[in-house]
Parts: structure tokens; sequence; C-alpha cells
């Protein structure tokens, strides 16, 4: 059943918003008397019929509302987008996909992006959240330097990757249903950021023996989590 995404919807609307509409009518052609199902981000879900299909403000007749549950575990990825739109993004795509709940965008010293474009990284992110029919939007942050991130994150348990010496954590050994993960640019975080997590209290993180773009221990990251929440279940 095809999802859509409506931010104001709530158990008393019988409209969809006009970007959803128009997208329902005009472009998957759907019609009076189809079934779809809608939801706010926040967790709610509606699912019904179409009774007028106005590309204006599609109107529903709702026949089931469920409140979604979080699942188990709670994962917060804070990466330093890459010099590489695409490949930002496909990483984006993919942790919404995977389940993560809050996503931070991180600036390094070694970082080569320093803006992003919120408004399509939204976008993104909706349009992952529809595919995978999760119901919860991720929360997404400001962008924010690594060295004034550290001492703000609230998390109970904080964990660094990085490529430098010294002992660390294997993610496989992770037991937390609350963490942060953090992943730094290309080159790496630098060692002042290094030392300044640490200092902040955060875990050293091992993500293997292998050297990986920003982008693959992202990905990495949120699948491990995201198969710990399954087998918790």
């Amino acid at each position: 059943m095809a999802q859509f995404y409506d931010p104001s919807f709530h158990s008393e609307s019988t409209k969809i918003n006009p970007e959803e509409s128009k997208h329902i009518v005009r472009v998957l052609r759907m019609s009076e008397g189809q079934s779809l199902e809608i939801v706010d981000g926040k967790g709610h879900r509606y699912t019904g019929r179409i009774s007028a299909a106005n590309p204006k403000g599609v109107e529903v007749e709702i026949e089931h509302r469920e409140t979604v549950s979080q699942r188990n575990l709670y994962l917060h990825l804070a990466f330093s987008p890459t010099k590489n739109r695409d490949r930002t993004e496909w990483l984006l795509e993919k942790a919404v996909e995977l389940g993560v709940e809050e996503i931070t965008p991180l600036i390094g010293d070694h970082s080569e992006r320093f803006k992003v474009n919120v408004e399509r990284w939204i976008k993104i992110m909706v349009s992952a959240m529809k595919q995978s029919q999760r119901a919860h939007l991720p929360i997404l942050n400001e962008v924010t330097k690594a060295n004034d991130f550290w001492p703000k994150a609230n998390e109970r348990n904080k964990y660094l990757a990085h490529c430098s010496d010294g002992e660390k954590i294997a993610l496989t050994d992770i037991e937390s249903d609350e963490l942060v993960i953090a992943i730094g640019p290309e080159g790496d975080f630098s060692t002042r950021e290094i030392e300044n997590g640490l200092t902040a209290g955060w875990t050293p993180l091992s993500l293997g023996d292998m050297r990986l773009r920003t982008e693959t221990a992202g990905l990495i990251s949120c699948a491990a989590v995201a198969l710990k929440a399954m087998n918790l279940r």
C-alpha cells in the first residue's frame, strides 16, 4: 500500500496536504476508492480510502489509526558530509532506511564540505522514511563543529570512530540501547579533535581492520545497530 507524508495530519483530518495530493493525483493517477497510508513522521499512521481525488487536497475516509512505537534502540549518527555530495546523500538515505533516530552533520578540522542543503536533506529523509514504511522521521540537527559537539551530546553512551592507534571498543561489542556514533571526514578527525572527544567522555570505537570511506563507516554503524535491534525483538 502506498504511503504518504503529511506532518500536519491528525486524527480529525480529512484532507492530505497539497504537495502530497498533487503527487497522488497527477503523478500516481490514484482515484476514488483506492487505499493509502498517511504518516505524520511522529509515529502516527492512518489507513484509509480516497473519497475525493482533488490535487489541491485529496480527501480521505480514515478506516484505521495506530501509534507506532519506536524501536528498542536509539541511534544518533553524527557524521561529516563528504566532498562528494552524492555519497553523503546516499548515506543519509540508507541511514533512515536502517532506522536511525537522529542525525547531526559534523564539521571537522579535515572537512572539505562545510554546508548542507537542509531542505534537500529533509526531502531525502522523507522519501527514505516512506520507502522503508517507517512512521517516524528522524531528527535532523544543525551543522555542528566536532569540538563543539563532544560536550553537547547527551546520549548515555558516546562512541568516537577514528583511525588512530589506541585501545578501542569493537562495534560488535556495543551493548547500549541509547548511543551516538561519530564518524569523521575523509581525512579522519584530527588529533586535537580525538583528544577533545576523549576528554569529554567519548569512547574510542573500532569499525574493523579495513579503512572505510565516511559513508561506508556510517552505513556499517547503522546496519550493526539495526541487526541488534532485530535480535532484541
